[in-house]
């Protein structure tokens, strides 16, 4: 019998899913210092020099400073590293 597959794999989410993820989850909002999901976003957009996260999904550069941000939060909140 096959091993249960495990749901979306955080890797295998584009970085713009993760990156609304991490948006909507309180702890990384704190990370950031902010209140909102939309104050989170603006964070993101700003970290990665972005105007729409969509734009982690296109370009390469922009989703490498995702990555690292998400890392950074990763290692605060004692999270595995994600690769990617």
């Amino acid at each position: 019998m096959a091993a249960p597959k495990e749901k979306n794999p955080w890797a295998a989410l584009v970085p713009a899913t993760q990156a609304a993820i991490r948006c909507g989850e309180p702890a990384f909002r704190k990370f950031l210092d902010v209140e909102t999901k939309e104050d989170a976003a603006n964070v993101v957009r700003r970290r990665c020099q972005i105007e729409s996260r969509a734009e982690l999904n296109t370009d390469p550069e922009s989703a490498k400073r995702w990555r690292l941000l998400d890392n950074e939060y990763a290692a605060a909140s004692h999270l595995p590293e994600q690769r990617g």
